[in-house]
């Protein structure tokens, strides 16, 4: 039977840390829509522009050339508008953002500004708000910015004034929403919020909650993105539900069109948002929302089949926080064990528990080398027993990541997440497999950075230790006092010179 050829293209996905939930579902709909299509994928999670790997020869910041095009989650990157136009003239091959406009590439975004007006419209004209407050993202975010634009033209348009003490900035963390709302507290008195994102906003309900102020009954709260924990903040947050599944598909549809050399309209393409109404803007008290009727179908469901639809989603997300708790349980139990490891052989054994309880198909942890853009995988798995590799000579780094996706008996989709500890970047991990859980992928990350950090002062200590034997007079043999620091034996650890960067001792 005849076989059918293998892929031959490689895209490149480059986008923020999988922690938050816009950018984990925007690139697994893309990846899903590009395998699809029988195209391989590198998705670089993190690190942008600060890891090595972002630096070419000449200090400019750049992607490591292993593919034929590269999707940005541009809105995801929180970088500036100069280092996204430098990346899209330094590509190889077609580029595509999505989210933020950047000149030279193709672009798929989302009519967001259309959404925060009609959210601002809902609360003027549907409950009579006077004093709307509004939670902005980073400064440096586009999406942020176009976002408060259109809040402030909204207030406009109604004849309301715009009062900047009214707003405040966070950093699409739930957390800042919190501290946004103790901010706006002090500023003064508003009758509802809009946030930028959903986290934002669940993290304001938290916030005003802890104040003793009832939502939706004092203060109405409206987010936008639509994750999937926001049909279950305080009863159902109102928010504005971002196509983001839609986006993924058709940046990966448009990618296809740009690898073929098809022309491709030089105008954004925008896909509309829309506002989902529920609890937190106040349309229904909770009692009459969640009150269920005499004839057994919820009030505003309009047939049991979508109550059907609703009990499902229930399901499916509770299952996911299920197995999500899950695996922070097991990787709990392993994390004193790894960051007690003591050299390498010991942290191959201990990852490969990790790599099995994540069901990881392949692994590989690499440190950076002396010289810029080169880099030597140190442990590596083909998803059983991890191996450590003391031999192992540094590559140059698309050399090194064109051998991880040289493969022609299977598609393949590959992480890239960089490892740093308080800003130094000395290493990335290679990952092919699941994409469900980047808030416990993240978390093992920072262990395996912090283990890796410990290895770098032991490998120091014991450098400075055997520096010190060999220069100290020789003395008259005598008893080791229990406890005292004794060499470790040499294949504990990679060399730890102080002048190599890819010794055992992390890169600075």
């Amino acid at each position: 039977m005849e076989q059918n050829p293998a892929p031959s293209q490689t895209v490149a996905l480059l986008c923020n840390a999988l922690g938050d939930p816009y950018s984990l579902s925007t690139l697994r709909s893309a990846i899903g829509a590009l395998s699809r299509a029988g195209i391989h994928s590198v998705a670089f999670c993190g690190g942008y522009p600060q890891a090595p790997m972002f630096r070419g020869e000449d200090g400019e910041v750049t992607v490591p050339q292993v593919a034929d095009g590269l999707i940005v989650l541009s809105s995801t990157l929180r970088s500036s508008d100069v280092n996204l136009s430098r990346l899209v003239s330094r590509a190889e091959g077609p580029v595509l953002s999505i989210g933020d406009r950047i000149a030279g590439a193709a672009n798929i975004g989302v009519n967001d500004e259309a959404a925060v007006f009609q959210s601002v419209a809902h609360l003027v004209k549907r409950h009579g708000c006077r004093r709307v407050a509004y939670i902005a993202g980073p400064e440096e975010s586009v999406d942020s910015e176009r976002r408060r634009s259109a809040y402030r033209i909204a207030l406009a348009h109604f004849g309301l004034p715009c009062d900047l003490e009214l707003v405040a900035r966070g950093n699409f963390e739930a957390s800042s929403g919190r501290e946004a709302v103790m901010q706006l507290l002090t500023n003064g008195s508003f009758d509802a919020i809009v946030a930028a994102n959903d986290l934002m906003a669940i993290g304001a309900i938290e916030g005003l909650s802890a104040a003793g102020i009832a939502v939706p009954e004092s203060v109405k709260v409206v987010g936008f993105d639509g994750i999937e924990e926001s049909p279950f903040a305080c009863g159902g947050l109102t928010t504005v539900r971002q196509p983001v599944i839609e986006q993924g598909v058709a940046a990966a549809d448009l990618m296809r069109s740009l690898l073929a050399g098809e022309e491709v309209e030089e105008t954004p393409t925008l896909i509309s948002a829309s506002l989902l109404i529920r609890h937190t803007c106040g349309c229904g008290s909770h009692a009459e929302r969640w009150r269920a009727p005499p004839s057994g179908v919820a009030p505003g469901v309009d047939s049991y089949e979508e109550l059907a639809l609703i009990d499902d989603a229930l399901r499916e997300t509770i299952r996911k926080q299920l197995a999500m708790k899950r695996l922070q349980r097991e990787l709990a139990r392993v994390a004193g064990r790894l960051l007690g490891v003591n050299d390498y052989r010991e942290l191959a054994s201990v990852l490969t528990c990790v790599v099995r309880l994540f069901d990881v198909r392949r692994f590989a942890l690499c440190t950076y080398a002396t010289e810029p853009r080169l880099a030597r995988v140190v442990l590596e798995s083909s998803g059983r027993d991890v191996l450590f590799y003391p031999q192992a000579e540094p590559q140059p780094l698309a050399q090194l990541l064109q051998c991880k996706l040289s493969r022609h008996d299977r598609l393949t989709s590959l992480f890239i997440e960089p490892l740093e500890l308080a800003d130094e970047h000395f290493g990335f991990l290679v990952i092919e497999g699941d994409l469900s859980f980047g808030a416990v992928q993240l978390e093992l990350r920072s262990l395996i950075a912090a283990a890796l950090s410990r290895l770098g002062m032991l490998g120091e200590i014991r450098r400075i230790y055997s520096r010190h034997r060999e220069l100290k007079p020789a003395q008259p043999a005598q008893a080791v006092r229990p406890g005292a620091l004794t060499e470790p034996a040499a294949a504990a650890t990679p060399s730890a010179s102080r002048s190599s960067r890819d010794s055992s001792r992390p890169a600075r």
